[in-house]
């Protein structure tokens, strides 16, 4: 393969945008590989070559063939069952225009007796929305898939995440291991509260660097949050009068009508689907399915049975969105919150807006896409999450953002190109006219 050591030698004289053209130019060639190999196990289960010697499923004639492990193998396998069955999604993926990583997060479902005849059936509209999206995207949208075709069976999954529930404490070896699963809703709470400790911690570190180099590595500050947390509340339940540790403020002692504030996020339309048992509807229409997928405002999947409990209990906020992604409603529970605008905004995507960032929304700042300076209204239309960086990356370089009638985010450079090097956008809902 003399090309392929001819490319690694042409690299060294990539500049600019040639280096962007590269990297399309690979990761395309890499699915396009990936797509021929799982057309060579295709070819291998239809002949049953993996038989011949011993191996009892496909799978382990790939581990054997490949050296790879026995769960990636498997995957490799199912993948490969699932295409031949799924014309649609096999030719975007011979192509190059969808990741292995998406057509995985499609097809684990091939194996579930109960769905595999319906995700055969949508294969065209499952294959016409991934093309050109985000896996993140995929993802919510296959978590709102599961719970259309087969609510029964993500109701029963929710019900046993919150049966088997747990917290284990192990002493051993002259240390403690704390191990703990939750149902989605309460493993949330205690996640946005553990975050809000682990931010302090960060802080901290910031604080003390040295030469750019923090004391305490993430895991160190991630257990020394929890510790914070837990130290905290026992402050509380050790004074009649406890205040908090950082600013003074009486606190009064938690008791089970108080509860961690966590916002969870709901398109309208699926709010009333779910509402009046119309779950079950036709599923072309799969922007609904991925804002039905909505959970946390930073994209963690919650099951919409916990969702419409927390709305009647008031144990959470509820926020909900129009098709476009425009929060129209920002619930509360027991008071008025200061900055509800820039809430909202930053609750349109579960992460900064900039393509390849992951910063989550809880911790991205509210920007105007069309300037404030320039007319720019002061609304949720005219807003969306950015992390500090870009923010300032963008307002300093001279990007800007815009945002299609389909709802999706495009970030432009200076003369106009999107940095993902999709087509310009459309008209987009915060542009001038919009202000």
């Amino acid at each position: 393969m003399a090309w392929v050591d001819e490319a690694f030698t042409a690299i060294a004289a990539l500049e600019g945008a040639a280096l962007d053209t590269a990297v399309r130019a690979t990761e395309v060639l890499s699915r396009r590989m990936s797509a021929l190999r799982s057309a060579v196990i295709a070819r291998s289960i239809e002949s049953r070559r993996y038989g011949a010697d011993g191996h009892r499923r496909a799978g382990g004639w790939v581990a054997a063939m490949t050296s790879a492990g026995r769960q990636e193998a498997g995957v490799a396998a199912r993948v490969a069952s699932a295409l031949a069955s799924m014309s649609r999604l096999r030719a975007a993926f011979d192509a190059g225009v969808v990741s292995y990583e998406v057509v995985e997060l499609i097809t684990r479902r091939f194996c579930d007796d109960r769905v595999a005849e319906r995700l055969v059936a949508d294969d065209e509209v499952l294959t016409n929305f991934s093309t050109g999206r985000s896996a993140d995207d995929v993802r919510r949208l296959m978590s709102g898939w599961d719970r259309v075709v087969d609510p029964a069976g993500a109701a029963a999954a929710a019900e046993r995440a919150v049966g088997r529930r747990q917290v284990k404490i192990v002493r051993k070896d002259g240390e403690v291991r704390i191990y703990a699963r939750f149902g989605a809703a309460q493993g949330e709470e205690i996640a946005a509260v553990h975050e809000r400790f682990a931010e302090r911690e960060f802080e901290r570190d910031a604080a003390a660097a040295v030469d750019g180099e923090l004391p305490r590595s993430a895991d160190q500050r991630s257990a020394d949050a929890l510790s914070a947390a837990m130290q905290t509340a026992d402050a509380w339940f050790s004074h009649e009068d406890p205040s908090c540790p950082s600013c003074g403020t009486t606190v009064p002692v938690p008791s089970g009508s108080r509860q961690p504030l966590t916002n969870l996020v709901f398109d309208e339309e699926s709010l009333r689907r779910w509402l009046e048992g119309d779950v079950a509807s036709d599923v072309t229409d799969l922007d609904l399915l991925r804002r039905f997928a909505s959970g946390t405002a930073d994209g963690a999947p919650i099951p919409a049975d916990d969702i419409v409990r927390a709305m009647v209990l008031g144990q959470v906020r509820v926020i909900l969105r129009r098709s476009d992604g425009v929060i129209t409603s920002v619930g509360r529970r027991q008071r008025l919150f200061r900055g509800l605008i820039r809430e909202a905004v930053t609750l349109q995507h579960p992460i900064c807006i900039w393509p390849g960032c992951g910063v989550p929304a809880s911790r991205c700042e509210a920007d105007h896409l069309h300037p404030h300076s320039a007319g720019g209204a002061t609304a949720t239309f005219n807003g969306g999450p950015l992390c500090g960086f870009h923010n300032r990356f963008k307002a300093d370089h001279g990007f800007r953002i815009e945002r299609g009638d389909e709802g999706r985010w495009h970030v432009l450079r200076p003369d106009g190109t999107p940095i993902t090097g999709e087509p310009p956008p459309g008209r987009d809902r915060a542009g001038p006219d919009a202000a």
